[in-house]
C-alpha cells in the first residue's frame, strides 16, 4: 500500500514545511500496511524525480518564482501549482493521499478533483487567520475559509500542529481535528546537542543572529533598528532570504548598518557553523500570525544557546517562555527588544539550565514522539476505509 503526500514546498529543503512532511514519511512506512511513500513537491529546480530513501520517492514540480508581495500574481502561480501537484499525485497510482498546507490553495484541486479512498489533511498554518486589516484583507480571509469549509467535507483525517488552530478549524467545520504538534527531529536534536560550546559567556561584540525564512511574518526591520541603536556592541548576521530581502538590504545600504550581514540560505548542514559562532539566536513573528510557532526555535534551544524570541500571545509564546536563557519581547517592539536584550546579556545559562532545556525537549518536542498518535489514527483509519471496499 502506498501514501502519497502533496506539499507545494520544496522537499528536503522547504525548511520547517518539509521537516515535518519528512517526519511523516518517515512514521508512515513503519506502519506494517504501508510501504511506500511518495512526495509530490514543488522548487524552483527542475522536473525530476528520486528516491529519498529506498521506501520513499520524490517528484519534483519546477515552479516559478514570484514577487509575493504580489498577491494576485502569487495567487495565479499557487493555483496553477497545486493542479500541477495533483496531477502528478493522481499518477503515483495511490489510493492514499496526505495533503499538508499552509498555501491555501492547495486545497483548490481537493473541492474539484476525485477524492481518493483515503484523504487526509493536515494544516501547519490556519492562514485564514492572518488577514486580518483592510478590504483585500477581508476578502482573501473569506475565500481562504471557505476553500477550507468546503475542501474539509471531503477530509478523513484533519491535523493541525496546536490548540488555537485546533479551535479556528472547529469554528469554521464543528469538526475536531488531531494536534501534532511541531518539534524538533530526533536526528536533528542529536546532532545539535553534540555541538561544542565554545563559550558561554557574551564577548565585548555580541554576535545575534537569525536564521530562516526572510519574509513579511517575520517583520525584521526592527532587528535592523535594533542593530543601528547598538553598533557599538553588537553585530548581526541575518541568514536566508525571502519577501523582504531585497527592502532590508536596501535598507543597510541607504542607512549605512554596518554591523549588519546578509547572508544566503545554506544547506542544513552548515546551518550549524552559523549556530556554533553565534552568541544570541534571534526569531520574531508578527501579531498578525499568532497562531504560528516557529520551529527553528527548538533548534535554536537544542544548541544550548541563548536566544531572544519576538513573539505575540499564542501557542509559540507558551511554549518558549518556559525554556532557561530565553527572553521574549513584544514583537516589532524596539524598546520592549532593548530591554529583553539588555536583560538576557545577564542571564548565566549554565550547564543544568541547559540539561534542563533538553530534558524538556525530548520529553515533549522529539518528531518522532509527537506523531505516533496520528500514525496510529492513520492505521485505524486504513483499515476501516479498506475494510468497506473488500
Amino acid at each position: 500500500m502506498k501514501v502519497t503526500i502533496i506539499t507545494s514546498f520544496p522537499f528536503p529543503n522547504g525548511k520547517a514545511t518539509a521537516n515535518r512532511v519528512r517526519t511523516f514519511a518517515e512514521q508512515l512506512i513503519t506502519n506494517s500496511n504501508i510501504k511506500y511513500v511518495d512526495i509530490v513537491c514543488c522548487s524552483q529546480e527542475n522536473n525530476k524525480t528520486y528516491f529519498f530513501d529506498n521506501n520513499i520517492k520524490v517528484i519534483n514540480i519546477k515552479s516559478k518564482k514570484v514577487n509575493k508581495n504580489n498577491y494576485l500574481l502569487r495567487g495565479l502561480n499557487e493555483l496553477t501549482i497545486s493542479i500541477k501537484l495533483w496531477l502528478n499525485a493522481k499518477k503515483t497510482d495511490s489510493e492514499i493521499f496526505l495533503v499538508t498546507i499552509p498555501s491555501i490553495l492547495l486545497l483548490f484541486p481537493v473541492i474539484f478533483f476525485r477524492k481518493p479512498k483515503l484523504l487526509s489533511l493536515d494544516i501547519r498554518d490556519a492562514v485564514w487567520t492572518y488577514f486580518q486589516d483592510g478590504m483585500l484583507q477581508n476578502v482573501l480571509q473569506i475565500l481562504s475559509k471557505s476553500l477550507f469549509k468546503l475542501s474539509a467535507r471531503k477530509v478523513d483525517i484533519l491535523s493541525v500542529t496546536n490548540s488555537y488552530e485546533a479551535e479556528s478549524v472547529k469554528q469554521i467545520t464543528k469538526q475536531e481535528p488531531m494536534v501534532v504538534p511541531n518539534g524538533i527531529s530526533q536526528s536533528k536534536f542529536d546532532e545539535l546537542i553534540s555541538i561544542p560550546i565554545l563559550k558561554n559567556s557574551l564577548s565585548s561584540k555580541i554576535n545575534i543572529t537569525y536564521i530562516g525564512n526572510v519574509g513579511i511574518a517575520q517583520e525584521l526591520d526592527v532587528l535592523l533598528d535594533f542593530s543601528i541603536k547598538n553598533k557599538a556592541n553588537i553585530h548581526v548576521k541575518i541568514v536566508g532570504d525571502g519577501a523582504i530581502t531585497e527592502k532590508l538590504k536596501k535598507r543597510k545600504h541607504d542607512e549605512m548598518i554596518h554591523n549588519l550581514e546578509f547572508f544566503d540560505p545554506v544547506p542544513q548542514e552548515e546551518v550549524v557553523n552559523f549556530i556554533q559562532d553565534a552568541d544570541i539566536l534571534f526569531a520574531q513573528i508578527g501579531e498578525k500570525y499568532s497562531s504560528a510557532v516557529p520551529t527553528k526555535i527548538f533548534e535554536y534551544i537544542a544548541s544550548g544557546k541563548r536566544t531572544l524570541l519576538g513573539l505575540p500571545n499564542g501557542p509559540a509564546k507558551d511554549i518558549f517562555i518556559n525554556f532557561k536563557g530565553t527572553k521574549i519581547f513584544n514583537a516589532g517592539n524596539l524598546d520592549s527588544l532593548q530591554v529583553a536584550f539588555d536583560e538576557l546579556v545577564c542571564v548565566d545559562l549554565n550547564e543544568g539550565d541547559i540539561k534542563e532545556n533538553l530534558e524538556h525537549l525530548n520529553n515533549n518536542y522529539i518528531r518522532e514522539k509527537i506523531v505516533k498518535n496520528f500514525i496510529d489514527n492513520f492505521d485505524s483509519s486504513i483499515k476501516k476505509v479498506f475494510k468497506k471496499t473488500c
